[in-house]
Order: C-alpha cells, then sequence, then structure tokens
C-alpha cells in the first residue's frame, strides 16, 4: 500500500505549527470571551471604565475602546 496519511508520520501533539495555533485560537476567544463581558456590563450595569477595569483586570484604555467601538456600531 503506498498510499498513507500523514498523520502516520507526523503527530499534531508533536508540530510546533499545530501548538502555536491552538495556543493562538485560545488566547483568541478568551479575549473575545473578556471583550464580551465588558459589552455586558457597559450595557447593563452602569459602570464607569475605572470600575470596571478594576473589576476585571483589563486597562480602563482598553474598555474605552471597546466603549468607542459600540458607540459606532450604533
Amino acid at each position: 500500500k503506498f498510499m498513507f496519511s500523514i498523520a502516520e508520520i507526523f503527530k499534531e501533539e508533536r508540530d510546533p505549527f499545530f501548538k502555536r495555533g491552538v495556543e493562538r485560537g485560545i488566547k483568541r476567544g478568551i479575549e473575545t470571551g473578556t471583550a464580551q463581558i465588558i459589552k455586558n456590563l457597559i450595557l447593563n450595569t452602569g459602570a464607569t471604565d475605572a470600575e470596571i477595569s478594576r473589576n476585571t483586570g483589563v486597562p480602563a484604555e482598553t474598555i474605552r475602546n471597546i466603549r468607542a467601538a459600540m458607540k459606532q456600531e450604533d
């Protein structure tokens, strides 16, 4: 049998590009989730940027950027 699967040669768990892609995906997912939490806090609590920053650990500048992007979406 000449045809074989590439998975027989390379293991995804050992591939540095695969690992880096997984890490980037996890990081992007966390960032997306954090942004959604901040949006919900802005919409539902009336908290200031400083209060949200203090409670989430996200820099106030990032919160201001999210708030500005939300205003542009409207």
